[in-house]
């Protein structure tokens, strides 16, 4: 249980953007306005400055995605769904990630 625990929380924390350099969590500001959880600011805490907000960088990445699929016609945005829906699953196939698979079965043997 341990060892898929810590391979779950360290691939949780690569994404997120938690670890650096030393390979340790570390710590990140989470502000209740950005994903509606977190601590709530205060004014010392406040988003008035720009510098002291934190974002990482795919959920930057998926704001230029919106902002690119709002402007797109209906039918190039269903393309694009459909190809990003076939990297997903391959990515998720490789990852062993979808059930009763090679690489699933590989990947969650009992040793």
């Amino acid at each position: 249980h341990k060892g898929i625990r810590d391979t779950c929380v360290d691939s949780f924390s690569e994404q997120l953007e938690l670890k650096h350099g030393s390979n340790h969590l570390q710590t990140a500001k989470l502000y209740r306005g950005a994903f509606d959880c977190g601590a709530k600011s205060t004014k010392s805490d406040s988003l008035d400055s720009p510098d002291e907000i934190f974002i990482p960088t795919r959920r930057k990445e998926f704001m230029e995605t919106i902002q690119h699929w709002k402007v797109m016609k209906q039918d190039e945005f269903n393309k694009e769904l459909i190809l990003l829906k076939s990297y997903a699953s391959y990515g998720a196939y490789e990852a062993g990630y979808l059930e009763k698979t090679k690489p699933w079965k590989a990947k969650f043997r009992k040793k």
